[in-house]
């Protein structure tokens, strides 16, 4: 998961963007389905 995401542009870029400073991370599992195990990154910064 890491390492994809270090892999993509955007991704990588999101991840160290010094703007951000708030990061929710989540994964589902689930084996019915094609890739089985999904992700979302959320990035933010404080209001």
């Amino acid at each position: 998961m890491d390492d994809g995401w270090l892999k993509s542009d955007s991704h990588c870029a999101n991840l160290m963007n010094p703007n951000f400073t708030e990061l929710g991370m989540a994964m589902i599992k689930d084996e019915s389905t094609k890739y089985i195990h999904y992700w979302t990154q959320n990035f933010g910064t404080p209001r």
